[in-house]
């Protein structure tokens, strides 16, 4: 409208085209504590990818359409924001994984983010006895020797050592799991005399100081177990041979003696 009260009206169409695909930023969290850099994720950390950074430039956030995948493995479909904002990995061997996660707004402009990474070997220490044999011809009171492999399979090193009750062998220093090696592995040997056949109160003691972990793992064996099959275990056979050697040798006389009648 002008001075002279002039009025004039004019209509537009605006039309906001939006070729822009939504911006996808995910941060990944251990127990709910985002991850630096330099920090490393581990077998059996609870793990989680949290988008709550992202966004649209037109649409709001809650109208997007999710999907993730985990190695490739669907993890969540055509989902809701409040679904996917953060959500748990499942547990993850270790090894190279990846996480995609894909966005797309109500144009239709999709967006996939692709997350790569590594899973060490678990956090601190973690020991087991993978084998165990015992010295041939081991009797109780006998001196004898229990060899052992010993398995750790977490990131941290450890000392360890066997014992029986308060006698103990020294200790031997195991190594860290690492990604490219695996498990790290020693042969720990312990002399003593066994004072019955089961050998009880054999133990491994584990303590490592750089997870401020420590531990104990009883060691169950016994004698019986170990035997050497050309000793113990045929025994039954020779007696079941002496048994047959007899009878036989009975009916031989039995016959001898009616053939004399």
């Amino acid at each position: 409208m002008d001075d002279a009260g002039n009025e004039a009206l004019r209509e537009w169409i605006v039309r906001v085209l939006d070729s822009n695909a939504p911006t996808i930023i995910p941060e990944m969290r251990y127990n709910g504590i985002p991850l630096d850099s330099d920090d490393g994720i581990h077998e059996d950390d609870n793990i989680q990818v949290n988008l709550s950074q992202s966004f649209d430039d037109i649409d709001a956030i809650d109208s997007l359409i999710w999907s993730a995948w985990v190695d490739g493995t669907p993890t969540m479909s055509n989902v809701t924001w409040s679904e996917i904002e953060s959500f748990d990995l499942p547990p993850l061997d270790r090894g190279q994984h990846e996480v995609v996660v894909r966005a797309t707004d109500s144009s239709g402009n999709t967006r996939n983010e692709t997350l790569q990474f590594q899973v060490l070997p678990k956090r601190g220490a973690h020991l087991s006895i993978v084998s165990q044999t015992i010295s041939d011809g081991a009797m109780v009171g006998s001196e004898v020797t229990l060899s052992m492999v010993i398995e750790n399979d977490g990131t941290e090193p450890a000392f360890v050592r066997a014992c029986l009750d308060s006698i103990c062998s020294r200790y031997e220093e195991i190594a860290g799991a690492s990604l490219d090696l695996g498990p790290a592995q020693i042969p720990v040997d312990f002399t003593f005399q066994p004072e019955n056949q089961t050998m009880s109160g054999l133990y491994i003691q584990w303590d490592s100081a750089s997870s401020g972990t420590y531990g104990q793992i009883p060691i169950e064996f016994s004698i019986e177990d170990d035997e050497d099959p050309s000793d113990g275990s045929s025994s039954p056979m020779l007696l079941l041979l002496l048994v047959v050697t007899l009878a036989g040798a009975a009916s031989l006389l039995y016959m001898r003696s009616n053939r004399g009648k």
